[in-house]
């Protein structure tokens, strides 16, 4: 019986050009496929994102709490402002094993769709030069 006669089962360009057999189907289980990173990297994005909202809040509630402490009466705005910028330089420190992580975790999502696309496309990546273009010489 071939894959495209068989009910339920999901053909695609992976089926075919991968070689996987059925027991490696199998092994995986019902239903899935290579995706299981895509949503770890969702979740390790969501985790930083809101690590990163909470880092510029925290900020923000310092440079209010200041604010009120010496009576000062600068405008919120101004203070949100103020938050962000100092929230991106600590989160660019704090913040950076997270940040690794999720760059880690996109470029494995890459690297499977890239080889669901194309079986010898990690061969290539590595034998591709950095730059395209010669270089020109002064």
């Amino acid at each position: 019986m071939t894959a495209q006669s068989q009910p339920g089962r999901r053909t695609d360009a992976t089926d075919r050009t991968s070689g996987s057999s059925d027991a490696t189907q199998s092994a995986r289980g019902p239903g899935s496929s290579v995706q299981p990173s895509i949503p770890r990297a969702i979740r390790w994005a969501a985790l930083y994102a809101f690590a990163r909202i909470a880092l510029v809040a925290m900020t923000f509630g310092v440079f209010a709490g200041l604010n009120s402490i010496f009576g000062r009466q600068l405008p919120l705005a101004l203070l949100l402002v103020a938050a962000v910028a100092a929230g991106v330089a600590i989160s660019a420190v704090a913040l950076r094993r997270l940040r690794r992580r999720v760059n880690s975790e996109i470029t494995r999502v890459d690297d499977q769709r890239r080889e669901r696309r194309d079986p010898c496309a990690p061969c290539a990546v590595r034998e591709r030069p950095r730059s395209s273009r010669p270089r020109q010489q002064p």
